[in-house]
């Protein structure tokens, strides 16, 4: 891995015109970006939207991160784990064939936990995720030991790398699938994209993850006799799939607009209190003209500082005839002192209150999810919360965790022949402690309730590991083992009643034990 594949550059993120609407709320919102700059020229493919706008709009606002956040913990956060494929049926197949798929399952296991010496692997599909919420895609550089297997996974930061035009995109390789003999490499063929990285003007190029075609990273071309210090790694992209370009466009560009509109909404209020005038009355002198100390006070007497001042204007006699004539007969000129209140020419409190808010709902619904989860309802209750909770599994994290772990799925399990067991990302656990005892409860007084149907409930409700029983006993109902014992003890194998044996006592008394400790904790929901 080289070095210098990750260094920032040199340039400063550019914000679009509605960004640059005031110098000193730049100076106070504007976060130093060091974003490399991309000249569009030869194979580099410009994206519909540049990242470094889109950050930018997203630092500025203040809904936009906390609902890409939301999504992305959602996604993410909830650890991963390897289970079996879907099509395969463990208790069904035979010994030989449980044999290989416990191995698979190791072999999975070891890899994804030591993907990275320094993160889980969690933590870096979290932000792949940040990324590809934000501005379209994300990325993670994978890492061949000499063997040729994969060791390593990094995230690249993703807006600092560009698709590039492959004109030898399409190549065969061979996959697993399963055939009348059972499973099979087959070949097929397969197109895939090409990355680029500007590192202080000079480009380094990306293949992507599966390409097995050896790619030089200073070039971009593919060839049989590159050096091994040559070779273009590999990357993993994932991108928020766009119907017009291979770029991932975000979830929330529909509402762009809104988003921006609420920035200068913001700044707007801000802005009020920095240049409005915000004083309570005023104080003038009429029958002559401003001094020039007045004409100093009003137009000083704005910003946060003047706040509840009183504004005094002074006027000086006119110097004209008018005044002339009114000496010599004797007046003299008429001056008139007024206070005038400005409270009208303030704004009201909470400018553009609506507006926000709706541009708020706007941008939460562009990512679909519901307001318990950026804190933006109180009105929910157990029943709407779980309601909500639920279908924003099932129609946007479930969808978004099997998407990203298909990648892996695909090419490393292919890679390694694995052909059972399968990488997920796991979710929260939505299931009610009080329905299940309550099922537990009606299978229990139906006699149907068996040991191991209880030990992922003390796992769960005790916080402790509980190895389960052997199949044959931990598939047998309670009701079942009592009814068995009892009638061995009325007809022994040896016609002598002999009572029950210390084994089955100890079963017995280990099941009543299982029993009474979820009794405890659930409440006495169980019967025995």
């Amino acid at each position: 891995m080289r070095n210098n594949k990750r260094r920032k550059g040199n340039t400063d993120a550019s914000y679009n015109a509605f960004m640059k609407a005031d110098k000193r709320a730049n100076e106070i919102l504007n976060a130093s970006r060091q974003l490399d700059a991309f000249e569009y020229a030869g194979d580099i493919m410009r994206p519909p939207y540049e990242p470094k706008d889109l950050i930018s709009l997203i630092e500025r606002n203040d809904t936009l991160k906390q609902n890409i956040e939301a999504f992305a913990v959602n996604v993410a956060n909830f650890g991963h784990g390897i289970k079996y494929q879907n099509e395969f049926d463990y208790n069904k197949a035979e010994e030989k064939i449980k044999e290989e798929a416990n191995k698979e399952w190791e072999i999975l296991r070891k890899l994804y936990k030591y993907l990275n010496p320094l993160s889980d692997f969690s933590s870096l599909i979290y932000k792949v995720a940040v990324d590809m919420y934000s501005f379209g895609w994300g990325m993670l550089e994978v890492i061949r030991n000499g063997a040729g297997d994969v060791c390593t996974l990094e995230y690249c930061r993703g807006c600092n790398f560009r698709l590039a035009h492959n004109k030898k995109a399409e190549t065969k390789i061979e996959v697993w699938e399963e055939t009348e003999k059972g499973y099979e490499q087959v070949g097929t063929s397969v197109r895939f994209k090409k990355f680029v990285q500007i590192v202080n003007g000079k480009r380094i190029y990306f293949k992507e993850f599966g390409d097995p075609r050896p790619m030089s990273y200073k070039t971009g071309e593919y060839s049989e006799n590159l050096q091994e210090g040559d070779l273009a790694n590999e990357v993993a992209y994932f991108c928020v799939h766009s119907s017009y370009t291979d770029y991932g466009v975000p979830y929330w560009i529909n509402t762009s607009i809104t988003a921006s509109g609420n920035v200068l909404s913001e700044l707007l209020n801000y802005k009020y209190f920095h240049e409005g005038r915000i004083l309570p009355m005023a104080v003038t002198i009429s029958g002559g003209q401003l001094t020039e100390g007045s004409i100093k006070a009003i137009s000083d007497g704005k910003g946060i500082e003047n706040a509840y001042k009183i504004l005094v204007l002074e006027a000086s006699p006119f110097e004209s005839n008018e005044e002339e004539k009114l000496l010599q007969t004797g007046s003299t000129p008429r001056v008139n002192i007024d206070i005038k209140s400005l409270t009208d020419t303030n704004n009201s409190d909470a400018l553009f209150r609506d507006y926000q808010k709706e541009g708020k709902e706007k941008i939460r619904d562009s990512f679909r999810l519901p307001p318990i989860y950026t804190g933006a309802s109180a009105d929910y209750n157990r029943a709407t919360a779980d309601t909500a909770r639920q279908i924003s599994e099932e129609q946007s994290f479930v969808p978004e965790r099997k998407r990203i772990c298909d990648t892996f799925n695909k090419i490393i399990n292919n890679e390694k022949g694995i052909k059972y067991c399968e990488l997920y990302l796991k979710g929260p656990d939505l299931s009610n402690i009080d329905q299940k005892a309550n099922i537990l409860s009606t299978l229990n007084t139906a006699g149907a309730i068996t040991p191991n149907m209880l030990v992922p409930i003390v796992e769960e409700v005790l916080g402790k590991d509980v190895e389960a029983w052997d199949e044959e006993l931990g598939n047998q109902p309670f009701e079942l083992t009592k009814l068995r014992n009892q009638n061995t003890d009325m007809y022994p194998p040896d016609g002598i009643q002999h009572g029950i044996e210390k084994s089955d006592d100890d079963i017995i008394g280990e099941l009543s034990r299982l029993t009474h400790a979820i009794r405890k904790e659930i409440g006495g929901s169980l019967n025995e």
